[in-house]
């Protein structure tokens, strides 16, 4: 998952992100069964925790993400999952910003 400060992205990029992104969380919203949000829940909350842990690499660092994890076990949930887990990164430890959360969610689905 990448990381966005707030300010780095134009507002209507952000307006459109979040435009597309809320349509794609209506959608694969559709997909979701009562039954599957304790399997859901842990698969975020692996998210949420592997993220936390990072790695210097160069100058800079790294983390897990395990979205691809949460990708096999839920489908396309994952998308709803994995955007629960950054909004609470950003919220609770400002790793990127929230205004860009529609963005990073485009990216980290349609980019390896």
């Amino acid at each position: 998952m990448a990381h966005l400060p707030e300010g780095v992205v134009s507002g209507v990029l952000v307006t459109y992100g979040f435009i597309l992104s809320g349509s794609v969380s209506m959608v694969v919203g559709r997909k979701l069964k009562v039954q599957n949000i304790p399997k859901i829940s842990m698969v975020t909350a692996a998210v949420f925790s592997a993220s936390l842990f990072h790695f210097p690499l160069l100058g800079t660092s790294v983390h897990f993400t395990f979205v691809g994890l949460a990708g096999m076990l839920l489908g396309p949930v994952a998308f709803l999952s994995t955007m629960v887990a950054v909004f609470l990164q950003g919220l609770l430890f400002q790793h990127g910003g929230l205004s860009t959360l529609g963005i990073i969610r485009l990216i980290s689905v349609w980019l390896p």
